[in-house]
């Protein structure tokens, strides 16, 4: 299933994705931008045969063949950004994709130091709708549609809106399907450590350590991959990423840390085969206002 998209100012050497705490994103609860085109499936899932690990490394080599098998589960992730104009901020965000009926839920919080940071910028007076208006949103998206959810009201009574195409013009591609691309590219570095076995949320895995640095990406011999992994990380990576993976024997991560100098994330992969959310009646959708 296509992954959606969010805007980012933070320019971190952790993929775009993973910088999420877009001003445009924010701007989508008051009417002034939302998220760009509906999901549509770009990793096909493979037979359910392929072959499983057998030992810790092929777990680990298999990571990105067995994440873009996915159609139905949820992401949880946890940041702290170091960002020039805003400071230290902890946006978070949980992102649940279903199979049947097709359709993605997201459900973004900005932080505390982030609505601080925009009060600030607003003079010191909260944004009318209050703050948690401004620093939290949810969206659902489904078919061609894209909806918010309109908890403060600023769009009439409906608990919905739907987003129009005028207002999604302006938003930067930021893809989450960087999810699947960065289990790929992690599976691609050459120098990653068994650490042991962990239990995660009741899953027994295994949790292996490794870093990236930009030498190592022009090192890759396969031009492709060497393409993929330039793109994933916008370009180069400056100084040297630590990551720690936690997948189950059938290469399916669990929980996966990224670390620089800028980003430090926690992502948690659960409830795979087990999302179920109801998505908004067309008596609940209202249009949003300008």
């Amino acid at each position: 299933m296509r992954s959606r998209k969010l805007n980012t100012p933070v320019r971190s050497r952790i993929p775009a994705l993973m910088a999420v705490g877009g001003l445009a994103l924010v701007t989508t609860a008051c009417g002034g931008g939302a998220a760009e085109d509906a999901p549509e499936k770009t990793h096909e899932s493979e037979p359910q045969q392929e072959t499983a690990a057998t030992k810790p490394s092929d777990i680990f080599e298999l990571l990105g063949t067995k994440t873009a098998e996915l159609d139905n589960y949820r992401v949880d992730v946890e940041m702290t950004v170091e960002d020039e104009e805003i400071g230290t901020y902890r946006p978070s965000f949980s992102y649940q994709v279903m199979d049947d009926p097709e359709a993605i839920l997201m459900d973004v919080d900005f932080g505390e130091e982030f609505g601080d940071a925009l009060v600030e910028a607003m003079g010191g007076e909260e944004p009318p709708g209050g703050l948690d208006a401004f620093t939290h949103t949810t969206l659902v998206y489904v078919g061609d549609d894209v909806y918010v959810k309109n908890d403060h009201g600023l769009h009439g009574d409906a608990p919905w809106v739907r987003s129009t195409d005028e207002s999604r013009e302006d938003m930067p591609d930021v893809e989450l399907d960087d999810f699947i691309d960065l289990t790929e590219a992690l599976s691609q570095v050459d120098d990653v450590k068994e650490a042991g076995t962990e239990e995660i949320n009741g899953q027994e895995t295994t949790h292996f350590t490794g870093s990236l640095t930009q030498k190592a990406i022009d090192a890759t011999e396969d031009a492709d991959k060497r393409e993929t992994l330039k793109e994933l990380f916008d370009g180069e990576i400056e100084g040297q990423l630590d990551f720690d993976v936690w997948a189950d024997a059938d290469s399916i991560p669990h929980r996966v840390t990224l670390k620089d100098d800028e980003v430090d994330m926690t992502m948690e992969f659960s409830e795979i085969g087990k999302v179920s959310f109801e998505v908004p009646a067309e008596d609940e959708i209202g249009e949003m206002k300008a």
